[in-house]
């Protein structure tokens, strides 16, 4: 038997990093990268899906991936 699974969709990219195992982001409609979410959630990749200039860290003990906005410079 398969173990249960879920999708869900959202723009709160601070819980997919923390509730997700694997994640996919998309940009213009089109599929950037998938993957879990310390593979997939880069600074370069948030950066340019999000047009802005973003820094990706991690909250332990888990090492969980979270986005800190960067200001224009």
């Amino acid at each position: 038997m398969a173990p249960p699974s879920a999708m869900l969709a959202t723009l709160q990219h601070q819980d997919s990093g923390r509730f997700a195992d694997r994640i996919a982001v998309l940009r213009r409609g089109r599929l950037a990268a998938a993957g879990t979410p310390r593979a997939v959630l880069t600074d370069s990749l948030v950066s340019d899906v999000f047009d802005c200039p973003l820094k990706v860290d991690t909250l332990p003990p888990q090492g969980v991936p979270f986005l800190l906005p960067q200001a224009a410079g």
